[in-house]
C-alpha cells in the first residue's frame, strides 16, 4: 500500500506515482492511495486506510501460517506413525 499526498514537497506526487506503476510492473500487489491537499504527512484518513490494510494482511498471513504449521504437523505425525508401525512389523 502506497499512501501520498498530492501536495507532497518531499517526494513528489509523480515520483511516488512512478514508483507504484515500477513496482506494479514488477508483479507487486499494490494499493494506491491519494490524499487530495496532503503534504508529506499523514492525516487521519491515511493512517485508518494503513491500519485496516494491516489489519486484513497482517491477519491472512497469520492464517496461512497457521495453516502450514498444521499441515507440516499433520506430516510429521504420519512419518512418525509409519515410523512405529514399521517398527512393529519388524
Amino acid at each position: 500500500m502506497m499512501i501520498h499526498g498530492d501536495q507532497d514537497t518531499v517526494v513528489p506526487f509523480e515520483q511516488g506515482w512512478e514508483t507504484a506503476s515500477m513496482l506494479r510492473k514488477a508483479g507487486y500487489d499494490l494499493t494506491w492511495i491519494t490524499r487530495k491537499g496532503l503534504g508529506h504527512a499523514i492525516d487521519e484518513v491515511a493512517l485508518q486506510s494503513a491500519c485496516d490494510f494491516l489489519g486484513q494482511h497482517v491477519y491472512r498471513i497469520q492464517e496461512e501460517r497457521t495453516q502450514t504449521e498444521r499441515a507440516q504437523k499433520t506430516q510429521t505425525e504420519r512419518q512418525t506413525e509409519r515410523q512405529m508401525h514399521t517398527s512393529r512389523v519388524l
